[in-house]
């Protein structure tokens, strides 16, 4: 599978609005959670010495905002057709 970018949806997911944000590893989609739209965001991850996880090519500390959302450990995801890990966040529009 390839990425679906410039707002097609990506086969065999639910996103759609799939959009790879510029000079950053941060991939934006929407996906939809009981007929709402949510923001999904993506950022890639590399694993440090100490096992934890530091973003890539994060200029705008997104990967901050997901830790700062969940009160919890995160763990990373691969993405098909993609390399490397990810972090994943999924919230509501408007939040």
């Amino acid at each position: 599978m390839t990425l679906g970018l410039c707002g097609s949806p990506v086969p065999d997911t639910p996103f759609y609005n799939v959009r790879l944000a510029e000079d950053e590893d941060t991939i934006f989609a929407t996906i939809d959670f009981f007929g709402q739209p949510h923001h999904a965001m993506f950022v890639k991850v590399i694993q440090e010495e100490d096992s934890g996880w530091k973003a890539a090519r994060d200029p705008y500390d997104r990967l901050e905002d997901i830790y700062a959302m969940y009160d919890a450990a995160l763990v990373p995801i691969e993405i098909p057709g993609l390399e490397g890990h990810w972090m994943l966040a999924i919230h509501p529009w408007g939040d």
